[in-house]
């Protein structure tokens, strides 16, 4: 559980790559020895040697909690939102500082580096189109964490190479049931026996799979938008998502 008590007091910035449609990437590093994770390739080293994938196009930062952070496109600035409003910019060794900075970093996990920037960030922005990945070990397998922003609402999918899943957040349900789908699951099937599979698809193949799922979930969220732009006159304050 994220550490809201210390962490609620996080400053305001929001991260937007400057380049359109790209990727702002976490990967953890330290023992594991995960180096990168770019666009839709991981650079991960396994504690046994064994590498999945070499990409070393990134500079990669550390947080004081062993997690990595690389950001697609320019990597010396990075435009931010302050308060809702001002789109200023701001180096990316000043975003580091600043999360560095924060009294909660070191007690705060893979996860819940991912929770803080999705809370935090992600959700506060309302026209973000890029992707926040995390990655992480499970008994020395890789988990991926994924968010991404839609008209400023969080929707979240994990994988680990055992096959287990898990969506948090606004389209959650849409999420699963876009994954059911997807992978050939029956309804009534326990989600657990029909993504059982997948512990024997490479990372890649396991990654496209949940890219795919989300875009479908993004497409019929917009969807869902459009009709009830259309049916309020263009007002929309608050949309839920329809499974």
């Amino acid at each position: 559980m994220l550490k809201k008590i210390i962490c609620n007091t996080i400053i305001f910035f929001m991260l937007i790559t400057l380049t359109a449609n790209a990727t702002t990437i976490i990967a953890v590093i330290g023992e594991n020895k995960i180096m990168l994770a770019a666009d839709t390739r991981l650079t991960i080293t396994k504690k046994n040697g064994e590498k999945i994938h070499d990409d070393t196009g990134k500079k990669l930062f550390k947080l004081k909690n062993g997690v990595g952070v690389a950001f697609a496109g320019d990597t010396n600035s990075i435009k931010t939102l302050r308060s809702g409003k001002d789109i200023i910019t701001k180096s990316v060794s000043t975003i580091i500082n600043d999360l560095n900075n924060l009294s909660c970093i070191e007690e705060l996990t893979v996860a819940d580096t991912a929770e803080l920037i999705a809370e935090k960030y992600v959700n506060l922005l309302i026209d973000y189109t890029g992707d926040i990945l995390v990655v992480g070990f499970d008994n020395d397998e890789p988990v991926i964490y994924g968010i991404k922003a839609v008209k400023g609402r969080a929707i979240w999918q994990g994988i680990s190479g055992k096959g287990s899943f898990w969506a948090i957040g606004s389209g959650s349900e849409m999420m699963v049931n876009k994954l059911r789908e997807n992978v050939g699951c029956e309804e009534d099937n326990n989600m657990d026996l029909c993504m059982d599979h997948l512990k024997n698809l490479k990372d890649r193949e396991i990654l496209s799979i949940v890219k795919e799922s989300l875009q479908e979930v993004i497409d019929d969220y917009e969807e869902n938008y459009r009709e009830e732009e259309r049916s309020t006159g263009g007002k929309v304050e608050t949309l839920i998502i329809k499974p």
